[in-house]
């Protein structure tokens, strides 16, 4: 994937090159890659204003029934006439509308030629529009220069629960496919025998982590419900990352490209970009306190069944302290999980 970032790169600034040399007075540049897959796949450059282009030319039949395409704040998609397509060709166009969003657009286009291959032109073009689809989500969720602070914590945390299942012996695929919290559904991980939240606080006294929701610590329909805690220290320099623990658990996964691949799917729905990796050097968290709570009757909390009729999005925050009486530890949580993996 590096390999074809740096090329997608460097097809672009050779063309931005020949226009700095005067190379075209109007219209765009374009430039053929992917020869091998037989499809007409170009990179581009618009010679009047610089904003950087992908182009797929397909035949008229394919093109014509698509539809709206995909637009968001970033990147604008379109069938054009270009006039040196073959006879009876269209051009899938894909521009990047602002030129600060060029390194967004490099990772937009890796992963659309990541995903293509020497498919047949109709499915090529199904598959181009289903990344851009992905992307448009992708883009209406999270901001252009990549996750806020509270959004990096949240995911570190997670990755950090996975990254100790991974540790324990749990299988990765099993646990990978559990982890949840992209999706954004109740609990961030669902396994086969219980779900689990993961919250973190930075706060130094009175820790305490915020509830999004009454079904979010609402064991009635997940079986066994447990509450992970990780009580993160920022200013030591000592421990992880968001770009290390992330790195950890990729070198974990390296031989087995299916889970690879399930895994950087879910970063994308967590919002990270390796191009936002400068962003995410710091903070370096480490793990002052770390705790599972079993959630259970009596548990501080706000369920759907204590709630009087026409009430509910309620948002509230639970004190730590007030839990330790549910503590339980992690061997027993991860042998549990590990033991219904093995015979599921």
């Amino acid at each position: 994937m590096a390999t074809m970032k740096s090329n997608i790169e460097s097809v672009w600034r050779q063309i931005e090159e020949s226009i700095e040399a005067g190379d075209g007075r109007n219209g765009i540049i374009k430039r053929l890659i992917m020869p091998q897959w037989k499809n007409n796949l170009f990179l581009g450059v618009e010679i009047e204003t610089g904003k950087r282009l992908f182009v797929f030319e397909a035949p008229y039949k394919v093109l014509r029934n698509l539809g709206a395409l995909p637009q968001t704040n970033g990147f604008e998609a379109s069938i054009r006439y270009l006039g040196d397509e073959q006879e009876n060709y269209l051009s899938l166009f894909i521009i990047v509308k602002k030129t600060q969003f060029h390194d967004l657009f490099v990772s937009l286009i890796k992963d659309i030629l990541g995903h293509l291959g020497p498919q047949d032109t109709e499915r090529s073009v199904e598959i181009v529009i289903s990344r851009l689809l992905r992307w448009q989500k992708f883009l209406e969720r999270f901001h252009f220069e990549g996750l806020g602070e509270e959004a990096q914590r949240g995911l570190f945390g997670e990755l950090y629960f996975l990254n100790r299942l991974i540790e324990f012996g749990v299988n990765s695929h099993t646990v990978i496919r559990s982890w949840r919290g992209p999706e954004r559904t109740v609990h961030d991980f669902i396994f086969q025998t219980c779900a689990l939240e993961v919250k973190t606080s930075i706060s130094k006294q009175h820790q305490k982590v915020y509830i999004s929701s009454e079904r979010q610590l609402d064991n009635s329909q997940s079986g066994e419900l447990y509450l992970c805690h990780f009580s993160l220290d920022n200013q030591s320099g000592l421990g992880f990352s968001l770009n290390q623990i992330i790195q950890v658990i990729r070198e974990k996964i390296d031989n087995a490209p299916l889970v690879t691949e399930l895994f950087e799917d879910k970063l994308f729905e967590s919002g990270y970009l390796d191009i936002h990796s400068e962003r995410y050097k710091v903070p370096v968290y480490s793990i002052r306190e770390y705790n599972l709570f079993k959630v259970t009757e009596g548990f501080p909390r706000i369920v759907e069944n204590d709630l009087i009729e026409g009430v509910g999005d309620v948002k509230y925050s639970i004190m730590i302290s007030e839990c330790k009486h549910y503590l339980v530890q992690e061997n027993a949580v991860l042998s549990m999980i590990g033991d219904a993996a093995s015979y599921g």
